[in-house]
């Protein structure tokens, strides 16, 4: 901002916009900050007036509501977005860059999540599930995603892929999972170079560390009738709380109040938020595995080849992001969670280690080069670009090219790509 200034003396006028200019970085800046440490519900006015370094009636003056001041740090993280890209594809088109293949480029991208662009990662996670929230969010939320695809498009064709448009897609959807993945578990850049450079086994290395022991795994078969029942009204607002507000919105107050139970009730059956979550994810997660198992073992559906593979996972996309999208953004709350409370990892984790083993056990016998990664590349594959069509709002016209993305994505992995149609 500072270069903008000129050397010669400066009207009034002109001083006031610039420092208006950096108040307003300063204020969406922030918020990315807040976001990041505490998810959309816990912005405020005032802490991310704190945060930026200015009075609390500068971000009154500048945004009438906090979404306000979410849609600017949204757009200014944009903007960022597409310059540094924009920066980027030039320098590759002109061979300068130090990038050889889509397939590194997109590797950097995630370990930049482990290391500088942790708080954002998670910040634009926050922004992309909260945008089905809110009708005005969508907007945006669609308009991202248009220059985004455009903007990886761009990438693509300057790092020579044959078919960019399909490789940016492609690329989009697959690295959106694994950003997602990697904020969740707290994954670190040497433990994802140990899968995409030295071509380690993920369910090895990443669940070690996170053992699913390292938490107190409860049942309640042992419970009464009415003490089930009732750790399931509060276990279903918790679950409505995260699809409404977000994670950051779920506590003791507000589960009791949505529940119609005692202000108490919720810390007698649970001991922590925590727990309360964990107990939230875990039931997700297992009714998300039996509709898949369900799908899986239907007639007709074991054994077969990509085409049949292709057609199965289409239908159960389809029926996750439209009838079972609401239990979807509620896992993809806990994950982000997760992020903030380790505590949550190992299950999570665990959810994550389960679905790559189920990919792997669907895609081994079809591939003419089976390798550790492929199963987390397709769930990958699968939950990024749940979170895309999720985030805008389930289009028709991104639903219609589901089959064929599938179709496209499964083949390259069975065939030995790293990124569909990458090479």
């Amino acid at each position: 901002m500072t270069d903008a200034v000129p050397s010669r003396p400066v009207r009034g006028r002109v001083a006031k916009q610039i420092r208006s200019l950096e108040t307003r970085a300063s204020i969406s800046a922030a918020a990315v900050t807040v976001i990041a440490e505490r998810g959309i519900s816990g912005v405020t006015h005032r802490l991310v007036a704190e945060r930026a370094g200015v009075p609390l009636a500068a971000t009154t003056y500048y945004y009438e509501s906090k979404f306000d001041i979410l849609a600017e740090a949204a757009n200014a993280s944009m903007q960022l977005y597409a310059a540094a890209f924009a920066k980027a594809a030039a320098r590759y088109r002109a061979n300068e860059g130090d990038v050889d293949s889509f397939r590194d480029f997109a590797f950097r991208l995630i370990r930049n999540a482990a290391g500088v662009h942790k708080a954002g990662t998670i910040a634009w996670a926050e922004i992309a599930l909260d945008a089905v929230r809110h009708p005005e969010s969508l907007v945006l939320a669609r308009n991202w995603s248009a220059h985004i695809n455009a903007l990886w498009t761009s990438i693509a064709e300057a790092l020579g892929a044959r078919d960019a448009r399909a490789v940016a897609r492609s690329g989009i959807d697959t690295v959106a999972g694994l950003l997602f993945m990697t904020i969740a578990l707290g994954l670190s850049e040497a433990e994802l170079a140990s899968i995409f450079e030295c071509g380690g086994d993920p369910v090895q290395i990443w669940s070690a560390p996170r053992q699913i022991g390292a938490y107190e795994a409860g049942s309640s078969e042992k419970l009464g009738r009415k003490t089930q029942a009732t750790r399931r009204r509060i276990v279903d607002a918790a679950i409505d709380i995260l699809i409404i507000d977000g994670p950051a919105a779920v506590n003791f107050r507000q589960i009791a109040k949505r529940a119609g139970l005692t202000a108490a009730a919720p810390a007698y059956h649970f001991k922590s938020v925590e727990d309360l979550l964990r107990v939230a994810q875990e039931r997700l997660f297992g009714e998300s595995k039996e509709r898949y198992r369900r799908a899986v073992a239907a007639p007709g559906q074991r054994g077969g080849d990509l085409e049949q593979l292709a057609d199965l996972t289409s239908v159960v996309f389809l029926r996750e992001a439209t009838e079972f999208g609401r239990q979807n953004l509620a896992t993809f709350a806990i994950w982000l969670e997760a992020a903030r409370r380790p505590e949550l990892r190992p299950l999570v984790c665990d959810a994550i280690i389960d679905q790559c083993r189920a990919w792997r056990r669907l895609l081994d016998p079809l591939s003419t080069s089976p390798r550790p990664v492929n199963g987390l590349l397709a769930e990958a594959m699968f939950a990024g670009k749940l979170v895309r069509i999720l985030s805008t709002g389930a289009a028709t016209s991104d639903l219609i090219s589901v089959r064929r993305e599938f179709a496209q994505d499964l083949t390259s992995l069975a065939d030995g790509g790293f990124w569909a149609l990458q090479s």
